[in-house]
């Protein structure tokens, strides 16, 4: 890697593209923003950017963009799709934010083609079980059609939401719960 001399990152082009540069790199490996590497714009231009991208709606316009040609191009495989929810951990408090016993914070939830791809992303209250939020995250699906099949981990073992994915036409798989009194 190299960093983008000063004068290189002057251009507008050269600039949006460092950043989506930026972005994918972090996206793709998980990384925090404080280890991004020296070769991209610096960590907190690239923060405060996709933070406005965010907040005036651009990255998931991009991201409806994306899903869309993918979708048209034969690549969005929905027969098989998979959800899961993690905890994000808020140290100064924002909106949304749901006290659990590990603290404060927001679950993610997200839910994948059978690609990989994200079809739908959902950022909430970390308070509510993950079971309780595949409806919403089902609702900011980003793809012309719902998933045929939803795997999901023993979370997502649950009368109640199977019923509720009958609804919608999705067949919810889940592996049974050891507590579980009627095994189906």
């Amino acid at each position: 890697y190299h960093r983008l001399s000063k004068v290189a990152l002057r251009s507008d082009e050269n600039f949006s593209s460092a950043l989506n540069l930026a972005i994918r790199h972090i996206n793709y490996h998980g990384i925090r923003w404080s280890i991004l590497p020296d070769c991209y714009p610096p960590k907190s231009t690239v923060h405060r950017w996709f933070q406005k991208w965010v907040k005036n709606g651009a990255l998931k316009k991009a991201m409806n963009k994306i899903i869309s040609f993918a979708e048209q191009e034969g690549l969005v495989k929905l027969a098989k799709s998979f959800i899961d929810g993690t905890f994000l951990r808020s140290k100064n408090g924002s909106d949304n934010v749901g006290k659990t016993k590990v603290g404060k914070g927001h679950k993610l939830m997200a839910i994948v083609d059978e690609n990989g791809i994200p079809v739908s992303v959902n950022v909430t209250s970390a308070n509510p079980h993950e079971s309780q939020l595949v409806e919403d995250t089902l609702q900011k699906i980003s793809t012309q059609q719902l998933p045929e099949k939803i795997i999901g981990d023993r979370a997502y073992d649950s009368d109640p939401l199977d019923d509720l994915m009958n609804e919608y036409n999705i067949q919810m798989i889940a592996p049974h719960k050891s507590n579980r009194v009627n095994k189906t």
